[in-house]
């Protein structure tokens, strides 16, 4: 993220100080069908309240010369409010926290991202707000967290902070669970640029007695609400198209190449040498084209031929995308899964909702609700679906050869039984699935989660 957005940062801070101010709160822990969202807030309360705040208006600005730019001071509209939700959402500052939807002027919920302790967000964006609210912590005079700090008989600044208030300060409040956490934490807002040292010779983040000062200007005049529904201010994801469109070319170009290091040097010059004769070309990723070949399918494997997700993504895998939607019933949804990066569908009850949806085992799976999950092992995947929406919508990676098998499968209809008239004729019971079960071992089911485990 670039600077500037801070500012963006520090705007969406102030607009949910005021909500968490207003009485009653509009953030807060809500709980819709028996289960609790921490530190949200409902999409129409939220829109009602930013239409009858009087603090938020469409503040007209001045040039030079005292004329007026832009709109005048006026009360936001319905729409307004919700293009300022939007935009935030667009910004990356606010989500959804029950689906991937827009901002909705109903009952639905909402958080900030910095209030996201348990999701892997934008560290950048927590940075700056954990910064605003410590440094809003430490301009009360009763709080005791700035101290002058003088060095060879100078004062070096009257607004220094301690290393470990920093750490107490953010687990006392909550935004970190634990020292060392909050050690990591105080060291991303200075890879980002929040607080330095004071001492040049500290390099890193300590909890000691060392001190930190701020780099952010948390006192410069805040981004207006007309400034930032006009678009006038850049952020991070309304950047330029031509910047843009290079860090997607660049990320693309890093796919494609996979990772190199699995190649041995060998491999490499023998490549290389084959390739002087021809012309080398480059892009504006500074990779030069006709010098290295994209890995093949079969070198991205493991040595014992088992599946990466490398492998799993690539053009050449044989592997064809299906996406399912699965509603559970009383039971579950009636299907294990197992592996890391990438994880696979162990079994599969087939009277299940998995199984009849088209769930199979040995099916690999990419997205779950959306989020690609291709790095991450089964119980962080079994924790998406358990705190995600009912409906499970699941993108699965399924081979070629099993897809071919099921499609040539010849279908056996059952024999046609002579009914007498005045009787009728009784359908066979269908198959129960214990003896199926009984068949499995009964070890594959230790220690399964109660979302996903298979049905007896």
């Amino acid at each position: 993220m670039e600077p500037y957005n801070s500012d963006l940062v520090i705007f969406a801070e102030k607009l949910r100080e005021k909500m968490q101010d207003y009485k009653p709160a509009l953030i807060r822990q809500r709980r819709p069908m028996f289960r609790a969202y921490p530190d949200v807030f409902m999409g129409c309360e939220a829109v009602t309240w930013v239409v009858n705040n009087s603090e938020l208006k469409k503040t007209s600005e001045k040039n030079n010369n005292g004329s007026t730019i832009g709109e005048s001071d006026s009360s936001l509209t319905e729409c307004d409010a919700i293009g300022l939700f939007q935009k935030l959402m667009d910004a990356g500052l606010l989500r959804n926290v029950q689906t991937m939807e827009g901002f909705q002027n109903d009952r639905s919920l909402y958080r900030f991202s910095s209030d996201d302790h348990d999701q892997e967000g934008d560290t950048f964006v927590r940075s700056v707000a954990f910064g605003y609210r410590l440094y809003k912590n430490a301009c009360d005079s009763t709080s005791g967290l700035f101290q002058k700090v003088c060095a060879f008989g100078q004062l070096v600044s009257s607004e220094s902070l301690k290393a470990s208030d920093i750490v107490s300060w953010l687990v006392t409040n909550g935004l970190c669970k634990s020292r060392e956490a909050a050690v990591e934490q105080c060291a991303s807002m200075c890879s980002h640029k929040v607080i330095k040292s004071v001492d040049p010779e500290v390099s890193e983040f300590g909890d000691d007695k060392s001190f930190f000062v701020f780099l952010v200007d948390y006192t410069r005049k805040p981004i207006q609400v007309a400034q930032f529904l006009s678009g006038s201010t850049p952020s991070g994801p309304q950047c330029s198209s031509i910047t843009r469109n290079k860090h997607i070319h660049l990320r693309q170009t890093s796919d494609q190449l996979m990772d190199l290091s699995l190649h041995n040097s060998a491999l490499l010059s023998g490549r290389n040498s084959r390739h002087k004769g021809l012309s080398t070309s480059s892009d504006d990723s500074g990779i030069e084209n006709g010098s290295i070949s994209p890995p093949s399918y079969k070198s991205l494997l493991k040595s014992d031929g088992s599946m990466t997700k490398e492998a799993l993504l690539h053009p050449s895998a044989p592997f064809v995308k299906k996406d399912l939607k699965i509603f559970p019933d009383p039971v579950g949804y009636g299907f294990v899964i197992r592996g890391s990066g990438p994880c696979y569908v162990k079994i599969v009850d087939p009277d299940s909702p998995a199984g009849k949806a088209g769930l199979m085992a040995k099916q690999y799976i990419v997205n779950i609700n959306s989020q690609l999950v291709t790095n991450l092992p089964h119980p962080e995947i079994e924790d998406l679906i358990l705190n995600g929406p009912k409906l499970l919508k699941i993108t699965i990676m399924q081979h070629i050869k099993c897809e071919r098998r099921k499609a040539s499968e010849p279908t056996i209809s059952p024999p046609v039984t002579p009914t007498t008239p005045g009787k009728t004729r009784s359908s066979p019971p269908l198959p129960s699935a214990q003896p199926w079960m009984k068949k499995r071992d009964s070890d594959s089911y230790r220690g399964m989660h109660a979302t996903v485990m298979s049905r007896s």
